[in-house]
């Protein structure tokens, strides 16, 4: 239902339709937007309306917040987690 793509982290504000047809409203928390930008995502990537599947963590006291790993768009577009990997030298 939103796009918040600025920084400190992306959000999607996603309506949910749960098994039983009862909608909810979800915030959806990606990376910061330069992590994203640096992995390809702009802030049309992912537009109000389009169908996705989010795959990633619940938040707590099963509030309706959700921590994107990655989302996989009805086309077939895959937008992995966009967490640097670093690599420490000793």
């Amino acid at each position: 239902t939103e796009v918040w793509f600025r920084n400190p982290h992306v959000r999607y504000y996603l309506e949910v339709t749960d098994n039983n047809g009862q909608k909810s409203t979800w915030d959806a928390r990606g990376s910061s937007a330069s992590l994203l930008v640096r992995k390809g995502w702009t802030a049309d990537s992912i537009k109000v309306g389009d169908k996705v599947t989010i795959h990633g963590h619940f938040g707590k006291n099963e509030t309706h917040l959700f921590g994107i790993s990655k989302v996989v768009m009805s086309a077939g577009t895959v937008w992995s987690k966009a967490v640097p990997s670093y690599k420490i030298q000793r």
